[in-house]
């Protein structure tokens, strides 16, 4: 096949990758995978997955096709388990690189459209905290891996391979907030809020483990999370957070426990999956201003040992601090931490007198 455009052409789907892009006219132009059919126009297939500019730019001039949106929604590694989509960012935990989401109904309308060259991958499916179609209303569906991980980007035929999850029906389910915002800002939209700031992979975590503690509770750990959970999460912990940090910290003074126990360590119970989350060695950088207000509120609401640690910081001069044997106090919305430091230095010089009677 040689000639600077392709006879046989077809226009990109809404978001849709560039790798599935390159399938659908492969199939179009009747050759058996989307790496032969590079071979023949002389693109590099493995250039495309990577998402390299240059080929994307030739991808775009056979195809007739707009090389602003083709850009826009390639998938490129931009640093050790870090890639970007577009103008923004997201990790191996965060988006899907190699595995294939669809949705079935989106696929099916393609197909009947176009037949099999109709069949095609968006970007938006890519992202992890992604789990519905936002037209129809059903969950995304899972494609089985393919042997060999470069055959994952050949879309079409993967989906041709598993023609009969397409035809199967899909349970409906409910779009989040969450949902939409990340897809207006994979379009190149950012809303006016204080979120913006952040990349999408912090917004995705921060979004669920905020909401898993709102939604399920002190008690709920990380790895008991399905996925049916963190998308009720997300939903929730969005909606939160999204009018910024003063109504972050409306939320976490609704999350405060009713009694102060012994040891310090209320914060972490209070908190749940949420400070673990944000406590964790591998936090990302990105998540210090969070980190520094849930710090704040921390401080200003709990008693602590001076020198403690809280969010990798410690914290020499507590507002308030524990001390063994201090009968736990009760606490209203409005707490006066005064009759915690009162009752404390009581229990201290009580210590002291029972010592020195002996």
């Amino acid at each position: 096949m040689s000639g600077r455009k392709l006879a046989l052409t077809h226009v990109p789907m809404l978001r849709e990758t560039p790798t599935s892009f390159v399938s659908r006219l492969a199939v179009l132009n009747l050759c058996p995978t989307a790496s032969d059919f590079c071979l023949d126009i002389g693109l590099d297939w493995k250039a495309v997955i990577r998402g390299s500019a240059v080929e994307i730019d030739k991808l775009a001039a056979l195809a007739g096709a707009d090389r602003r949106e083709l850009q826009r929604y390639a998938l490129r590694t931009a640093g050790p388990s870090c890639f970007r989509i577009g103008r923004e960012t997201g990790t191996i935990a965060t988006i899907h690189r190699s595995r294939t989401k669809i949705c079935i109904e989106c696929v099916a309308e393609g197909l009947r459209r176009h037949g099999i060259s109709g069949a095609f991958r968006s970007a938006d499916w890519q992202l992890v905290s992604i789990r519905t179609c936002e037209r129809h209303g059903i969950w995304l569906t899972s494609l089985p891996h393919e042997k060999y991980t470069i055959d994952n980007y050949d879309v079409v035929r993967c989906i041709e391979r598993h023609r009969t999850l397409v035809d199967e029906a899909s349970d409906g389910a409910f779009s989040t907030p969450l949902e939409a915002y990340l897809r207006r800002r994979l379009d190149g939209t950012r809303p006016g809020f204080w979120l913006d700031a952040f990349p999408l992979h912090v917004v995705s975590r921060l979004s669920e483990m905020l909401g898993s503690r709102i939604e399920f509770g002190p008690s709920v750990r990380a790895v008991d999370l399905t996925e049916d959970m963190l998308h009720r999460a997300g939903g929730s912990g969005f909606a939160a957070i999204k009018d910024g940090p003063a109504a972050l910290r409306l939320r976490l003074e609704g999350l405060k426990g009713d009694v102060i126990r012994k040891g310090g360590f209320q914060h972490a119970a209070d908190l749940g999956v949420f400070y673990h989350w944000l406590s964790a060695s591998r936090a990302p950088k990105e998540l210090r201003p969070i980190q520094h207000i849930v710090r704040s509120f921390i401080i200003e609401n709990y008693p602590l040992d001076p020198g403690r640690a809280i969010l990798g910081q410690a914290v020499h001069e507590p507002k308030a601090w524990s001390a063994p044997g201090v009968p736990p106090l009760k606490w209203s919305t409005h707490w006066d931490r005064n009759i915690l430091f009162r009752r404390t230095i009581r229990w201290q010089a009580s210590e002291t007198n029972r010592k020195t009677s002996f």
